[in-house]
C-alpha cells in the first residue's frame, strides 16, 4: 500500500512540477536565454517548484535522476521550440543548461 501511495505522489509531483516549469518559461523570450548562456547568468527558481520540489527531492531523489539536459531540451523541443534552438545552437548552451539543473538540484537538496 505504501508503494502505491508513494507512486502516486511522486507522479502528482513530478507533474505539478514540469507544469511549474513551463508556466515561468511562458514568459521567457529566446533573446532572453540567449543573453542568459552568453552571461552564464543562473535563472530564477519558481517558489512553486521549491514548494513542491525540496520535499520530493528528499523522498524520490532518485527520480529527479531524469531531469538531465537532455530530458529537458526534449520536453523544449516539443513545448517550446524557439528555446531549445537557441541552446542547441549556441556553443555553449547545453553545458549551461547542465550547470542550471546541477544549481536547482543543490537547492532542493535537503
Amino acid at each position: 500500500m505504501q508503494k502505491a501511495k508513494d507512486g502516486f505522489f511522486l507522479g502528482i509531483t513530478i507533474i505539478a512540477l514540469e507544469r511549474e516549469a513551463f508556466t515561468a518559461l511562458e514568459k521567457v523570450k529566446p533573446d532572453d536565454v540567449y543573453v542568459a548562456i552568453e552571461a552564464d547568468k543562473p535563472w530564477t527558481i519558481s517558489p512553486g517548484i521549491l514548494q513542491w520540489g525540496k520535499p520530493a527531492y528528499k523522498r524520490f531523489n532518485i527520480a529527479f535522476q531524469r531531469y538531465t539536459a537532455d530530458y529537458i531540451l526534449e520536453k523544449l523541443r516539443i513545448k517550446r521550440p524557439e528555446l531549445y534552438s537557441v541552446i542547441i545552437t549556441h556553443p555553449r548552451g547545453k553545458a549551461w543548461l547542465e550547470t542550471r539543473l546541477a544549481e536547482l538540484r543543490k537547492q532542493l537538496e535537503p
